[in-house]
């Protein structure tokens, strides 16, 4: 959410105990927290892993891999690609069914 994201001040704080709070990046509309690591060496900070193990079912960890982007990239081009190379449709009405044959 980089540049995108919620204002600090505006995203959910979630007490994990011994006054401490995790933030996730956001909550959905059904009440799930959602956190969004991008990398192989991102992780989870220490109140955010208090969180998830104290409401397993109440968090999402979103992970994205550099992988991931290139397989989303990839599928994106080549629907591109697919669209691009296919004959465009006539508009005018002139399909050969319409023609005269030199009469």
């Amino acid at each position: 959410m980089r540049g995108n994201g919620l204002p600090y001040a505006l995203k959910p704080r979630v007490p994990v105990g011994g006054g401490k709070v995790a933030i996730p990046d956001h909550q959905t509309q059904s009440g799930l927290y959602v956190e969004a690591k991008f990398g192989p060496s991102a992780d989870l900070t220490k109140n955010q892993k208090k969180a998830f193990s104290l409401d397993p079912d109440g968090f999402r960890l979103d992970h994205f891999l550099p992988q991931d982007m290139g397989a989303a990239t990839a599928a994106i081009a080549s629907n591109l690609a697919m669209t691009a190379s296919r004959p465009r449709a006539k508009t005018d009405g002139s399909s050969p069914q319409n023609r005269s044959r030199g009469r």
